[in-house]
């Protein structure tokens, strides 16, 4: 199948290839034939990825990196006084954002299911795309997270894309299906209120051909025309759950919010034409991203895992879930941006307001401290007994306080590099 944009370029430098999803569509030019080149200043599984594709890969940001190159794609982390830009831009070479491409991408596809919502967008992408697998179909996925499979293929036929709401991003996906799973106060910074974040989820619904959203109380102001409502359904156990009197089981996930993801996974699924048999085999073989609930070790039968949540709102759905699987939790979060922990204060002090709870160190992303407030300031408001740990070391002397034994669990959280934290952690734990 031909791609309406690639066809057009010999030579693509992706600036900022170091990412999840600039590297996915590097090497995706990569099999299409393409020349590759890109720049990153961190090394990382992803750059050595790209490498093992026999894509160039600069370690710094050069004007000279662009030489040759008659298209220039950017992740959204690269400021536009980057030098190559700049450079771009002096030498008439065509310029596009990371969502621009990946838009155009998207056409080479017979079918695009997109999925949208503030929380549980790669969970329920990578759940549709282990039932579209389990049924035989040519399927790519390409969601902000890792997991076993997730990959574009140049010649698959059906694509599942997570389309996040940050900077109006999913607003350039016209999707054949698209999914609304929840809306929540979440990249505010973006869109001021709720209103115009609202606005911007019916707009993205509208673009798509079939429309589905969850029925929730966080939707209850989309409404438009022809949407189907996932209804909720009705939940056995916390990995299990029946739909029209047939039943579901997640072997390798657990909670309400997952049953909820794998709800609306099942309604896509049979839109889709898939089979009650594949959609039960696909899910129950369903295995979680990468940082969603993963268990990193069991030290004398303690769970050590890590999670991405980083919303009030998916810390509680976590915490919840794991006390109902644990007798005991310990929980370790980092803020992600002074921004949010500010804008959301108030929701993180009523969520964190639980036993056994340690603030870590903010992870600031593309911010300054002058933007909100810090990891610091946060377990200062909080009205439970906390413990705030600046380092790795004064993690280490209050987790030595902690009896690991069965039943219990340690989980890191937040979207910051606190699994990169844990990894470390549990090493020195072990020693």
């Amino acid at each position: 199948m031909k791609d309406l944009l690639l066809d057009n370029y010999k030579h693509i430098h992706f600036v900022g290839i170091g990412g999840i999803s600039m590297h996915s569509l590097a090497i995706y030019c990569k099999q299409y034939g393409k020349m590759v080149s890109g720049s990153d200043r961190s090394k990382n599984d992803y750059t050595k990825k790209c490498k093992q594709q026999g894509i160039k890969v600069y370690s710094s940001h050069r004007r000279k990196n662009i030489l040759g190159a008659d298209l220039i794609v950017y992740s959204s982390a690269i400021s536009f006084s980057n030098v190559e830009l700049m450079q771009a831009e002096i030498m008439g070479v065509k310029i596009v954002s990371r969502a621009e491409f990946l838009s155009s991408i998207c056409k080479n596809f017979k079918c695009v299911i997109g999925v949208s919502g503030t929380h549980g967008k790669s969970t329920t992408c990578a759940m549709i795309y282990s039932i579209l697998k389990h049924a035989g179909k040519k399927v790519s996925c390409h969601i902000g997270a890792e997991f076993d499979g997730g990959r574009l293929n140049p010649y698959d036929e059906y694509l599942v894309l997570e389309c996040c709401e940050y900077n109006h991003s999913f607003l350039n996906f016209e999707c054949d299906v698209a999914v609304v799973l929840n809306v929540d106060n979440d990249h505010l910074d973006c869109y001021s209120n709720m209103y115009n974040l609202r606005n911007a989820f019916v707009k993205f619904l509208k673009q798509g051909k079939a429309k589905f959203k969850f029925d929730c109380a966080s939707t209850k102001y989309i409404s438009l025309k022809k949407v189907t409502q996932v209804k909720c359904p009705n939940i056995t156990r916390i990995n299990s759950f029946t739909i029209d009197d047939r039943k579901y089981v997640l072997n390798n996930a657990f909670g309400i919010h997952n049953i909820h993801n794998a709800t609306v996974a099942v309604a896509v699924s049979k839109h889709l034409g898939i089979s009650y048999t594949n959609i039960y085999k696909g899910l129950k073989k369903f295995v979680p991203a990468k940082r969603r609930c993963e268990v990193l070790r069991n030290i004398n039968g303690c769970d050590i895992i890590t999670d991405y949540a980083h919303h009030p709102t998916e810390i509680k759905a976590l915490y919840d879930s794991l006390t109902d699987k644990y007798k005991e939790v310990y929980l370790i979060f980092q803020p992600h941006t002074y921004s949010r922990t500010q804008i959301l204060l108030k929701d993180f002090v009523a969520t964190l307001n639980m036993e056994n709870l340690i603030i870590y160190k903010e992870y600031p992303a593309r911010e300054s401290k002058s933007q909100g407030y810090s990891a610091k300031q946060l377990c200062k408001n909080l009205t439970s007994e906390s413990i705030y740990c600046k380092n790795i070391s004064q993690l280490i002397n209050n987790l030595k306080q902690i009896e690991f034994k069965k039943d219990t669990c340690i989980a890191f959280v937040g979207a910051g590099d606190i699994n990169k934290v844990a990894d470390k952690v549990v090493k020195r734990l072990k020693k």
